[in-house]
């Protein structure tokens, strides 16, 4: 796995399609989100950061 960068135990990297399925609509993710989102919404979260990185350098990222 490619990260942006890495703490001692955690990496972080961008959005990617195949997150998807995996994290916004796990859930057990979104336990303390408002809601589980749909894959429309979870569709525009993605674009949404990818779009806030590519304007301003930072955007909420994956941590694995």
């Amino acid at each position: 796995m490619e990260f942006n960068f890495t703490s001692k135990r955690l990496g972080f990297r961008p959005w990617k399609t195949s997150d998807l399925n995996a994290l916004n609509s796990d859930a057990q993710v979104m336990k303390y989100f408002p809601a589980i989102l749909n894959e429309t919404d979870n569709i525009s979260f993605i674009n949404r950061m990818y779009e806030m990185f590519k304007e301003k350098r930072f955007c909420y990222w994956v941590v694995e």
